[in-house]
């Protein structure tokens, strides 16, 4: 999965940019950049991994 694809699905869950970029530690205009498809930082793109994991790896699976 892309680092788009993740931004979109934080998005969509509810979250801001802003609140992505307070809870990774990536500049908002970073993640403005990665949602419009932009290349990132190595690791700025495993921030908002570890974020996207954190959110969604608990969730149970649907069938």
């Amino acid at each position: 999965m892309t680092i788009q694809k993740m931004l979109e699905a934080l998005i969509a869950s509810g979250l801001s940019q802003q609140d992505i970029a307070m809870q990774t530690g990536v500049s908002q205009p970073t993640i403005c950049r990665a949602h419009r498809g932009a290349d990132v930082l190595y690791k700025s793109g495993k921030q908002i991994e570890r974020l996207y994991l954190e959110r969604f790896q608990s969730q149970p699976q649907a069938a």
